[in-house]
């Protein structure tokens, strides 16, 4: 059944990571900043709207931090309107924010001093990082037990929120809550802890629910002939983080070459791109078609002498379903020596086998693995195919950093218990109802793999007895058709996909509002509605389908 606007999805959980948006025009509404339909949110995507407990802990912390300064002539985090604050789980990623503000800080003529990085931890210690960056274990108590704050002036207020969507680097939602409940010095005299936080932090059960997660999806990307191991898989707080990451790593291994290049093959995440080029500024070339034409482009430029890096491309695309030439893909990669990175969040290890045909995997852990809609995670695997296994195995455990919350382990590992079950479960519905939208009169074309012109290449990599994913895309002839169907789908709607619920939006308006024609240009019309398929019933599915079917041919006059 269709969610009231604003409620949190999955209801009644205080960590829920997408939002009920019932009608197209409240999608519309928040990318344009209605106020109306903001205020009205009580959740939402937490890369995209802060979450409440987060927003919480930067407030708390500023005006402990003033207080303390009052009285001890210390350090004070931010001086509220003129400046704000951003909170990060580790040294490094608080400084990659910094110098990302104070490039921008100083292209319009302010200076990098403005920008400061603060460490505080959970007993109450404030110092102001400076120098050299240092480090610490990954599993000790220290690295749970502290946050460190990014104050800026206001005005860099949009791009510090930038770095945090992008990145994905900001602190979880269960990490506020946590500091909320258990820092002493930020509890009321009524809320005072009766146990200290390294107590009631479950640090080793994390642990070896981290080990267990790890074991499971290197399983997922093995044969009997070759097997992947728990080395070969790290872990992240989102599966932006692992992108982001793992391309800075890769830089490292180039040496930081002034030259060095990526491209972008098929219309990827637009976060994913944004993230590279703008974030990290990795010179690119974007290959949106992700078609034969532009493979050849692709190759003749390297056998011309261009130079490539590192490809980034998705197995299948979003929200095209589109399957590149992987194989093609891999010969030039291999034969001109650049990393092929594929993610495979819509594909999932539980359908698709890709890891033969690449370097390495990423994967957003947030969606289908977890599909419970309430914690975020990411992963990026090492194929062991991969001709470069071993030194990109050392220098991704060289540089990585485990900042995963404990209390957000342990809730994924879980959540992903069942995962092959409910990949099984959503792909068998998803099929039943791309069936059932291609024969109506209404619909101009379903993009999903079975039975569309990509299927013989979903089928080179699709596992023994699998099936062909749980998301699809649907194109109408007419505009008016798609939102008239789209607004009476009585099944939740929301940004994220891969939730064991069925889960509905009008994407091109949710990521493209302000590039509609462009994204156009490259199939995606602007009146596309993508549709993640749960594990509900199937016939509760069919009903609503046929429905909002029946409300589109009404709409129409057909």
């Amino acid at each position: 059944m269709t969610t009231a606007l604003g409620e949190a999805m999955p209801a009644n959980d205080e960590h829920a990571i997408s939002v009920s948006l019932p009608q197209w025009d409240h999608f519309v509404s928040i990318i344009r900043n209605d106020a109306k339909v903001l205020d009205t949110l009580k959740a939402g995507y937490p890369r995209f709207n802060i979450h409440r407990d987060v927003l919480d802990l930067e407030k708390k912390l500023i005006v402990w931090a003033a207080a303390a300064a009052e009285s001890t002539s210390g350090p004070a985090l931010a001086v509220p309107p003129k400046e704000a604050v951003k909170l990060f789980p580790s040294e490094r990623m608080a400084r990659a924010c910094k110098g990302h503000l104070d490039k921008v800080a100083n292209a319009i003529g302010g200076s990098k001093d403005l920008v400061r990085i603060a460490h505080v931890t959970l007993d109450g210690d404030l110092e102001q990082v400076r120098g050299e960056e240092s480090t610490s274990g990954p599993y000790d108590d220290h690295a749970y037990g502290h946050v460190y704050v990014v104050a800026y002036p206001a005005p860099l207020g949009r791009v510090a929120f930038q770095f945090w969507l992008l990145t994905g680097y900001g602190v979880s939602s269960r990490f506020s809550s946590f500091w909320l409940h258990n820092a002493p010095f930020l509890a009321s005299r009524t809320e005072k802890a009766t146990r200290s936080w390294r107590e009631a932090l479950p640090v080793e059960e994390a642990r070896e629910a981290a080990d267990a997660m790890r074991s499971h999806i290197a399983s997922l990307y093995s044969t009997e002939d070759v097997q992947a191991t728990a080395e070969d898989v790290f872990l992240f707080q989102c599966g932006m983080a692992a992108i982001t990451q793992t391309a800075g790593v890769l830089r490292m291994l180039a040496n930081e070459r002034p030259d060095y290049r990526i491209v972008m093959f098929g219309f990827l995440n637009v976060d994913t791109v944004a993230v590279l080029s703008k974030v990290l500024g990795l010179g690119s070339a974007f290959y949106g078609h992700a078609s034969s034409a532009e493979l050849d482009a692709l190759e003749a430029e390297l056998e011309a002498g261009g130079r490539i890096d590192a490809v980034f491309t998705e197995f299948p695309t979003n929200p095209q379903l589109k399957l590149v030439d992987l194989e093609r893909l891999h010969g030039l990669a291999v034969r001109h020596d650049f990393v092929l990175v594929v993610d495979d969040s819509i594909g999932t290890p539980a359908n698709v086998l890709t890891a033969p045909f690449c370097d390495l995997v990423s994967s957003s852990l947030t969606k289908m693995f977890s599909g419970a809609c309430n914690v975020m995670g990411g992963s990026i695997v090492v194929s062991p195919w991969s001709r470069q296994r071993g030194i990109l195995r050392a220098a991704l455990g060289g540089r990585y950093e485990d900042t995963m919350f404990p209390l957000d382990v342990l809730v994924l590992r879980a959540n992903s218990a069942d995962f092959e079950a409910r990949v099984a479960a959503a792909s068998a519905n998803a099929r039943r109802v791309v069936g059932q939208l291609r024969e109506h009169p209404l619909v101009d074309e379903v993009l999903y793999p079975w039975g569309g012109p990509s299927q013989e290449r979903y089928e080179r990599f699709r596992k023994p007895g699998a099936g062909y994913g749980f998301l699809l895309s649907v194109r109408f002839h007419r505009p008016e058709a798609a939102v008239a169907f789209h607004d009476a789908l009585e099944l939740a709607k929301g940004p994220s996909f891969g939730t064991s619920f069925t889960l509905v939006c009008p994407y091109t308006v949710l990521a493209h509002y302000s590039e509609l024609e462009w994204a156009g240009q490259y199939g995606v019309p602007a009146h596309l509605v993508r549709i993640s398929i749960g594990v509900e019933d199937s016939e509760l599915l069919r009903a609503a389908i046929g429905k909002a079917l029946n409300a589109a041919e009404l709409q129409v006059g057909l």
